[in-house]
C-alpha cells in the first residue's frame, strides 16, 4: 500500500466537498422519477451511501421518496475518481485518502449494503484503493433469501482502476450475498492476498448474468476472472477475458452451483480449465470468443456453442473480430480486444497487446498482463521507456538515460526533451562495466544482493536464509522488516506488463549450518535456538504469505535444522505457488523437526509446487501429518527426493510424504523408520505414483499407500543392490530404479544406495541410516605429456598440438571427478578439454620452460581433492644462426621474448568432468 501525506490543498479541497456533501442534503425531492431509488449525482453522493445501506435516505432526508419509502440508489451520470482529470490518482484527488482511495460501501459482513443499486448505463471510472482489509466498489452486499438486493446496469472502469487488498477483493463487492447482479461491465486490476474476483471475491446464494469482465487479476490466493469462489448460486451469459495469475478462468472454487452459457478467453487469462465446466461453460481462445456475429454459433470453436441463449437486446455481437459489448441504458460496452480497456478508452482496441501510448509516439506505455512472448512478438509493440516524452523510447538497462532517440527526433528535439543520452548502454551504474559483468550494478560499493544476475537472490548466510520471510516471493532483497527490497543485480524483466528490475527466488551459494558455534550441540550458545523452539519456519500455512519463490540449493546443505513449535514445522512452513525448489539437502546430525500440525524437512505444506533434487535426513515428530520431505503437498510435482529421515510421531505418517492429493511423485525413495504409519505415502489420493521405493525392513512398514507396479517396497539390500537404473535381478518385486536417470543419480556399488547427484556433488547415504556418508578418500593425480600424439619430455614449438592427461586414480571408485587446469605461463584461452586432458597449440611458444597443473576433485561430501603439477620445457624450431663475428650463438634474444609472453600471459582456469 503506497501511503503520501495529504497536501494543504489537498485539505482544503477535502474541506470543500464536505461542505457541498452537506449542501446537497438540501435537495427538494430525492426521488425524481419516483421508483423508489435514490438519485446518486456525484462523488458525494455515492460516498454518503455507507451512512444509508438500507437505500431508505440519503445525507438523513427521504423527501421525494414513495410512501412506501425508497429502497436504493441510481446513479444518473458518469462519476470519475480522478476528479482533477489529469490522468493520475494522487493526492490531488478528492478520494485518495492519503493513498488507501475509495473506501467500500459496506466495509463488513455487520454493515452489509443491504438494498439494490441501478447504475442506469452510466460509468463509475477510475475506482482506486489500496486498503489493508478488504477492497471493492462495495465491501459486503447482503439481502435476503425472499428480498434479494439488486445491482444492475453498471459499468466500472477506466483506466486507472485498480483494487488492492490485504484479504478479499472484486472490482464490484468483496462479497455479494442474496444478490442479483445482472449486466455489469468490469475492467481495471484486482490484487489481493486472499479471494480475487475481476466482479467479487465470494458470491454466496446469488444470481449472477450478462456480466462481461477483462479485469486482470494480478495476485491472489483463490483467483477466478470473475469470481473467486461462488457458492449455491447460479451464473450465467458471462464472460471473462482478463489474465489471471494463478486460478480459474472465471471461478477458482464452485460449490453447490450453477454455471452455464459462460466463457472464458484461455490464452489471454492463461488458465485453461475454470471451476464448474460443464458442457455450455467453457474457455475458448480469444480470437475464438471474438468470432460470431451472433449468438448461438457453432462454427467458430470446436469447444462448443458459443453465446449460446445470449439476447440480443443484451448484447451486441459486433463483427466477427470484436467480443460482444454489453448494452446498458441505450449504450454499447465493448472492449474489442478483450485487453482491459473500453475501446474508446483503447489506444490500440483491435490488439490485444495493449492499450494505452500516452505520448502518441508509437510506442506502448505497457504491456497488457497475460501478453506472452509470443503475444508481445505477434503484436509488433514495443514498449516505451519514457512513455510520457515522444523523444525517445529505448532505455534497456533502466538507468534513466536514453538509448535510442526517436526516429525524426533531432538536435533541437533532443536538448528540448530534458532527457541524456547513454554513453553506457546496459551498464545500470554508467560505471563501463557491463551489467552481465558488473557484481555491483548500482556501483554502491556493495556486492549485489543478485551478483550473477540469474534472477536468484545470493544466500550465503543463516541471516539472509532468515531474512526471506520478508520478501516471500524472491522479488528482491529485504533483510528487516522495514526495509525496502533490494533487487541489485536482478534481471530487467516484463512483470505486469512494464520492463523492471527484479528476482524471482534465492539461491544457495555455501553451505549452512544451524550448529552456529559449531560445538555438536543445539542449545542456547546457537544463534536460532530461540528460546528452544528453534529455527521460524520460513512463511505461513495461509496460502496469502505462503513461499511463493524458487529456491536453488545449488548443491549446498543446510545442516542441523532443529525446529520445536506448536505450529505447522519444516524449513518453510508452506510453499504455494508455480514455483520450483531444486538442488538443496537437509541434513546433518542433529537436524529435528517438530510440530503440532503438518510437518517435513522442507516445508510443513506443499502445494502447486515442483520439488526436485531433495536430499533429506532427520527426526519427524507431529500430531498432524508427517513426513520426511512435507507434511502434506497437493497439486504438486515431486521427483527424484531421497529420504533416510526417520518419522517418530504422526497422524498420516509417511517416509516421504504424509499425506499426498492430486500429485505427481516419481523417481524418490525412502528408508528412514516410520513408527506408525507407511514406508513411503500415509496417504495418497489421487495421485500419479511412478518408480518409487522404500526400504520395508529398516521402515518397519511393509506397505505404503497407493502402490502400483512400478511403486512397491524391497529390502534394504536390494535397493543396495543395483549398480544401475532399470535393474530386474535384484528383487523379485519388480524392476528397480525404472527409468531413473544416472545423470542425477549415482548407483554406486552393490552395498550402497543411490546417491542423489546435485551441482556435481553426489549426496548418499549408503546404508540408509540417517547419516550423510563421509568421503575419507581423496584422489591422485599424475600428469602425461605428449605431442602430436607422442610421449615426449621436450616440446618442439611449432610441430604440433600439446596434450597433457591427467591420470586419476580413487579408492572411491564410483566417484565422478573434475578437473580443474590451470597455468601462470600459457595462455590456455584457445585450448580444449577432452576427458581427463587438455590440449592447446605449440605455435608461437617461446623457447623456454613452462609450468601447468591440473586440480582434480572429487563429488563426495565433503569433496576432496589433489593436484599435480608439471613444467614443460619448449625448444625453438629455427634452425641455429650462422657463426657470427660476436660469436653469439643462436638463442637472438628469445629470453626477452619469452619474458615478454610469462608478462603477458592471462591464467586460465577451466572445468571438465572425469
Amino acid at each position: 500500500m503506497y501511503i503520501r501525506a495529504i497536501s494543504r490543498a489537498a485539505l482544503l479541497c477535502s474541506t470543500i466537498l464536505s461542505f457541498n456533501a452537506f449542501a446537497a442534503g438540501d435537495r427538494v425531492d430525492y426521488d425524481l422519477d419516483d421508483d423508489g431509488l435514490i438519485e446518486i449525482t456525484d462523488l458525494a453522493d455515492l460516498n454518503e451511501i455507507r451512512n444509508h445501506l438500507d437505500g431508505a435516505a440519503l445525507y438523513g432526508d427521504s423527501t421525494g421518496c414513495p410512501e412506501g419509502g425508497c429502497n436504493g440508489f441510481e446513479l444518473t451520470t458518469d462519476l470519475d475518481f480522478d476528479t482533477n482529470g489529469d490522468g493520475q490518482m494522487n493526492e490531488q484527488d478528492t478520494y485518495w485518502n492519503d493513498g488507501q482511495g475509495w473506501e467500500p460501501i459496506g466495509a463488513n459482513s455487520l454493515n452489509p449494503f443491504t438494498t439494490n443499486f441501478h447504475g442506469n448505463g452510466h460509468q463509475i471510472r477510475n475506482l482506486y484503493i489500496d486498503r489493508t482489509g478488504n477492497a471493492g466498489l462495495f465491501g459486503y452486499i447482503e439481502g435476503t433469501s425472499t428480498r434479494p438486493s439488486t445491482i444492475t446496469q453498471l459499468a466500472i472502469t477506466g483506466p486507472m482502476t485498480s483494487i488492492t487488498a490485504r484479504y478479499d477483493a472484486g472490482v464490484l463487492a468483496v462479497r455479494a450475498r442474496y444478490t442479483s447482479i445482472d449486466r455489469i461491465f468490469i475492467t481495471g486490476i484486482v490484487n489481493a492476498d486472499q479471494y480475487a474476483g475481476g466482479l467479487t471475491g465470494l458470491s454466496y446464494d446469488s444470481t449472477v448474468s450478462n456480466v462481461f469482465s477483462s479485469a486482470a487479476i494480478l495476485t491472489g490466493g483463490p483467483q477466478g476472472g470473475l469470481i473467486g469462489r461462488l457458492s449455491d448460486s447460479s451464473l450465467s451469459n458471462s464472460m471473462s477475458t482478463g489474465y489471471v495469475e494463478s486460478g480459474g478462468g472465471l471461478l477458482r472454487y464452485s460449490n453447490w452451483s450453477i454455471s452455464e452459457f459462460s466463457y472464458w478467453a484461455t490464452d489471454a487469462s492463461g488458465q485453461a480449465a475454470s471451476s464448474g465446466n460443464d458442457i455450455s461453460y467453457f474457455g475458448a481462445l480469444l480470437s475464438e470468443l471474438q468470432c460470431p456475429a451472433s449468438s448461438d454459433n457453432d462454427t467458430c470453436t470446436d469447444s462448443g456453442i458459443l453465446y449460446e441463449s445470449w439476447s440480443s437486446e443484451v448484447w451486441d455481437f459486433g463483427t466477427g473480430q470484436q467480443l460482444p459489448g454489453l448494452i446498458m441504458g441505450g449504450r454499447i460496452y465493448r472492449d474489442s480486444d478483450g485487453d482491459g480497456a473500453l475501446d474508446e478508452d483503447d489506444a490500440y482496441p483491435d490488439t490485444f497487446g495493449s492499450s494505452m501510448d500516452t505520448d502518441e509516439d508509437g510506442y506502448i506505455d505497457s504491456f497488457t498482463p497475460g501478453c506472452d512472448a509470443s503475444c508481445r512478438i505477434n503484436s509488433g509493440l514495443i514498449l516505451d521507456a519514457f512513455p510520457s516524452a515522444a523523444a525517445a523510447y529505448l532505455d534497456a538497462d533502466l538507468d534513466g538515460l536514453v538509448d535510442e532517440w526517436a526516429d525524426g527526433c533531432d538536435a533541437t528535439c533532443q536538448a528540448n526533451s530534458g532527457l541524456t543520452y547513454d554513453d553506457y548502454p546496459d551498464d545500470r551504474d554508467n560505471d563501463g562495466i557491463t551489467n552481465a559483468v558488473d557484481t555491483d550494478d548500482n556501483n554502491d560499493g556493495i556486492t549485489d544482493a543478485d551478483a550473477d544476475s540469474d534472477g536468484l537472490i545470493d544466500i550465503a548466510s543463516l541471516e539472509e536464509l532468515s531474512a526471506i520471510r520478508f520478501a516471500l516471493d524472491g522479488s528482491g532483497q529485504v533483510m528487516t522488516e522495514e526495509s525496502l527490497p533490494d533487487t541489485s543485480g536482478c534481471p530487467i524483466i516484463l512483470w505486469q506488463g512494464t520492463a523492471q528490475q527484479r528476482c524471482h527466488g534465492y539461491e544457495l551459494i555455501s553451505d549452512l549450518d544451524f550448529d552456529t558455534n559449531g560445538d555438536g550441540q543445539m542449545n542456547e550458545l546457537d544463534t536460532y535456538w530461540n528460546d528452544g523452539e528453534g529455527w521460524e519456519p520460513i512463511g505461513s500455512a495461509h496460502f496469502s504469505s505462503a513461499f511463493n519463490a524458487d529456491f536453488h540449493g545449488n548443491g549446498h546443505q543446510i545442516r542441523n535444522l532443529y525446529i520445536d513449535r506448536d505450529v505447522h514445522a519444516g524449513l518453510f512452513t508452506s510453499i504455494q505457488g508455480a514455483i520450483k525448489v531444486t538442488q538443496v539437502a537437509i541434513t546433518g546430525p542433529m537436524t529435528s523437526i517438530t510440530g503440532r500440525y503438518d510437518v517435513g524437512a522442507l516445508a510443513g505444506r506443499i502445494n502447486y509446487a515442483e520439488i526436485d533434487s531433495v536430499f533429506v535426513s532427520a527426526l519427524i515428530s507431529s500430531q498432524g501429518n508427517a513426513g520426511g520431505l512435507a507434511g502434506k503437498t497437493g497439486n504438486s510435482n515431486v521427483s527424484n527426493v531421497f529420504s533416510s529421515a526417520a518419522i517418530l510421531q504422526g497422524n498420516y505418517q509417511g517416509g516421504l510424504i504424509g499425506a499426498a492429493r492430486n500429485s505427481t511423485l516419481a523417481n524418490s525413495l525412502s528408508t528412514g523408520y516410520v513408527a506408525n504409519g507407511y514406508g513411503l505415502l500415509g496417504y495418497s489420493y489421487p495421485n500419479n505414483n511412478e518408480s518409487l521405493y522404500w526400504a520395508t525392513d529398516t521402515s518397519g512398514q511393509a506397505t505404503s499407500a497407493g502402490t502400483n507396479a512400478s511403486y512397491f517396497g524391497a529390502l534394504l539390500s536390494e535397493l543396495q543392490c543395483p549398480t544401475d537404473p532399470n535393474d530386474d535381478s535384484c528383487t523379485s518385486k519388480g524392476t528397480l530404479y525404472e527409468n531413473w536417470d544416472s545423470d542425477v543419480w549415482d548407483f554406486g556399488s552393490d552395498r550402497q544406495l543411490p546417491g542423489l547427484i546435485m551441482n556435481g556433488v553426489v549426496y548418499r547415504d549408503s546404508d540408509g541410516d540417517g547419516t550423510l556418508d563421509v568421503n575419507l578418500n581423496a584422489p591422485s593425480v599424475a600428469l602425461i605429456l605428449t605431442q602430436a600424439g607422442r610421449e615426449e619430455a621436450t616440446i618442439v614449438e611449432g610441430m604440433g598440438d600439446i596434450t597433457i592427461e591427467a591420470i586419476i586414480s580413487d579408492e572411491d571408485d564410483w566417484d565422478a571427478h573434475f578437473i580443474e587446469w590451470s597455468s601462470n605461463d600459457i595462455n590456455l584461452a584457445d585450448s580444449y578439454e577432452l576427458g581427463n586432458s587438455i590440449t592447446f597449440s605449440s605455435d608461437g611458444l617461446v623457447a623456454g620452460d613452462y609450468t601447468i597443473s591440473a586440480t582434480v576433485t572429487d563429488n563426495g561430501v565433503p569433496q576432496l581433492s589433489d593436484t599435480a603439477e608439471m613444467t614443460i620445457r619448449v625448444i625453438s624450431n629455427v634452425d641455429p644462426a650462422p657463426a657470427a663475428s660476436s660469436g653469439g650463438g643462436g638463442s637472438g634474444g628469445g629470453a626477452i621474448f619469452w619474458l615478454l609472453a610469462l608478462l603477458s600471459a592471462p591464467l586460465l582456469m577451466g572445468r571438465v568432468r572425469a
